[in-house]
């Protein structure tokens, strides 16, 4: 107010009246504010990406502190340290490659015209089109300035290395787990083929040792059957050679009646049969020989069995 033209008198082109109302355009405008803003000394410099490890957190750290305060986007994270949970340092990153900066270089020395000092207002349109061409250059370039300290940050970060060396082992260990899965499998489907193979194996010898059994077992009793039937042939035949009143009228037994009775008998009827004549001596049949009284009631024994057979 100490310089307003009604208390200086010196009119509203006065120079300095006219520089305080610029100066209280520029700060009530945001647009206009953030583009003064823009040109006061800032350090456009980032790391060269060979610096030593162990200055990391505190190089990059202190410059990404510094190009967030062109941030449009506030609150603006930090680098952080170390010990930062993975997913915080993801989300510094996912931040930054999203980063929107409200930096104008509309005041830059870029602008090769001043639009205040047009003739006309189609020369200023004119004047405020080439200023923009360089402003916009700039306003790439240093966009391509933040990419650039991202990519940086984002290869010579260990945490990020440390997360995909874990991420990468995780990965191979659960192809292990798979592969040795998928390899369990086969190999438990395979001894399950070869278990199936081996038991239809295993029962079909079962089944050709049974039917040897079982024919066997037929011989055994059919050759005890004919050991018995020869007994009863020797002692019929010596039976019928003693000469008894009452046996001497009975017609005489031939060797295919006994037979006949011993086949269709089985081998527990043969030997009952065996055990009428008594106690037989000799081991073999033609050894073979008994009683009188045996040989009578063995004789006895086979006519009935023949006739029963007979009849």
């Amino acid at each position: 107010m100490s310089y307003h033209p009604d208390k200086t008198g010196r009119g509203d082109q006065d120079s300095v009246f006219l520089a305080i109302q610029e100066a209280h355009d520029n700060l009530v405008n945001p647009e206009k504010r953030r583009a003064y803003d823009s040109q006061n000394e800032f350090d456009d410099a980032i790391p060269t990406g060979n610096e030593k490890p162990a200055r990391f957190y505190q190089l990059y750290g202190d410059c990404f502190v510094l190009n967030g305060r062109f941030a449009a986007k506030t609150p603006v994270p930090e680098l952080g340290g170390d010990d930062a949970p993975i997913e915080e340092v993801y989300a510094f990153y996912d931040y930054w490659e999203k980063f929107e900066s409200w930096r104008n270089f509309e005041f830059s020395e870029e602008r090769e015209h001043n639009p205040d000092q047009a003739n006309s207002r189609e020369e200023k349109r004119w004047m405020i089109k080439e200023n923009m061409k360089g402003v916009k250059n700039l306003k790439k370039k240093d966009n391509a300035r933040v990419i650039t300290l991202v990519e940086r940050a984002r290869q010579r970060d260990p945490r990020l290395a440390r997360a995909a060396a874990a991420e990468k082992d995780a990965k191979a260990a659960k192809k292990q787990a798979k592969n040795t899965e998928k390899y369990a499998a086969e190999n438990k489907a395979k001894a399950d083929k070869e278990a199936a193979e081996q038991a239809a194996k295993d029962a079909v010898e079962a089944e050709k040792e049974a039917k040897k059994s079982i024919k066997a077992d037929k011989e055994k009793a059919k050759k005890a059957l004919r050991r018995v039937r020869a007994f009863l042939r020797k002692l019929a035949a010596l039976a019928q050679e003693w000469v008894d009143p009452g046996v001497a009228k009975l017609p005489k037994l031939e060797e295919w009646d006994v037979d006949a009775v011993c086949e269709a008998g089985d081998m527990a009827k043969a030997e009952d049969l065996l055990e009428a004549f008594g106690p037989v001596e000799g081991d073999k049949p033609d050894e073979a020989t008994a009683s009188k009284e045996g040989l009578a009631a063995g004789l006895a024994a086979l006519r009935a069995a023949h006739a029963a057979v007979k009849a």
